[in-house]
């Protein structure tokens, strides 16, 4: 509504499903589907051959191809056991998880290839990208797979940093890239994860260490025009700040279409609530189902004991 060209790429459980279903935008032309992890897999490992010990999924494909046959032979009640969520019986082997961290990495790899600046209106982009989740050891000193050498420094042996730090080092190309082509500065950035995690950078945070971690993603932004070095800001903000920041200044009173009220009103920091523990997985046992455990409430300072109760908030249950 408000003028710009939308893109969305692989929402996270789009639909409640790990592979995202977009087809929940048919209903909003105007919204550009265009997912991309998995997509460009196979095509990175062709470039990419002093990368070794990857397989194409072309292996993969063979080996389900047989387990497909046992699949269609195989009495109705025994096939969901066979199919197995689409892993087919296997093993998760380190090939697969480099496998899962390729499929996402790619994507940050070919950012540039898949950018360009024609739009006569101005442009809103949601990528989003799982290659922080997949921890795998990527090679020291420029984390990109070509090499398996750790590093000396204390987190080098860390596959949660090694991961990170891929992701980050292309990302920081993909913006070397906007800014040759002049577009960095008419850009808002905002680099947001859904949740911390704990690694062994823990053992040397003070006031909570890992009791914490887990609930201090990562918010990164830049604002039009933003000059200067990277600056870090304490202020208490969560994940759920990121629609008023991406809305701010451009769109007046920016409202959630579903529920009617203004953005910038329904943010909350006096007391954040956080779902400790649950079932929250869209598959297993409790599939397609949301219950939380263990509530807590959290202000001011994430990584302040002080700062958290074990407190339900008022209407809700732990199950």
């Amino acid at each position: 509504k408000a003028g710009f060209t939308t893109t969305v790429t692989d929402l996270s459980w789009t639909n409640y499903m790990w592979i995202p279903d977009l087809r929940i935008f048919d209903d909003y032309p105007t919204i550009k589907k265009a997912p991309n992890i998995r997509v460009y897999t196979d095509y990175w490992i062709k470039n990419h051959p002093e990368v070794k010990g990857i397989s194409s999924q072309s292996v993969h494909l063979k080996r389900n191809f047989i387990w497909f046959s046992f699949f269609k032979i195989m009495p109705p009640i025994l096939r969901e056991t066979i199919y197995d969520e689409g892993h087919w019986w296997t093993a998760k082997s380190g090939n697969e998880y480099i496998q899962d961290f390729l499929n996402n990495y790619a994507v940050l790899d070919y950012l540039p290839e898949l950018t360009d600046f024609s739009s006569e209106k101005p442009t809103f982009t949601l990528l989003t990208n799982e290659a922080t989740h997949e921890p795998v050891m990527t090679g020291y000193p420029d984390y990109n797979l070509t090499t398996t050498d750790v590093g000396p420094n204390f987190l080098d042996d860390d596959e949660h940093f090694n991961s990170n730090s891929s992701a980050i080092y292309k990302l920081g190309e993909f913006f070397k890239y906007l800014q040759e082509e002049g577009v960095y500065d008419n850009t808002r950035i905002i680099i947001v994860a859904d949740h911390g995690g704990a690694t062994k950078f823990d053992q040397l945070v003070e006031n909570g260490g890992d009791k914490w971690t887990s609930f201090n993603p990562l918010l990164m932004y830049k604002d039009f025009n933003a000059k200067g070095s990277l600056k870090t800001d304490n202020t208490f903000m969560t994940n759920g700040d990121t629609p008023v920041l991406a809305t701010e200044n451009l769109i007046e009173n920016a409202t959630n279409p579903f529920t009617g009220k203004v953005l910038k009103d329904t943010v909350s920091k006096e007391k954040v609530w956080v779902a400790r523990d649950g079932f929250w997985s869209p598959d297993g046992h409790h599939k397609n189902t949301y219950k939380v455990t263990t509530w807590s409430s959290v202000h001011d300072n994430v990584l302040d004991d002080s700062c958290w109760a074990h407190e339900i908030p008022e209407g809700m249950v732990e199950e």
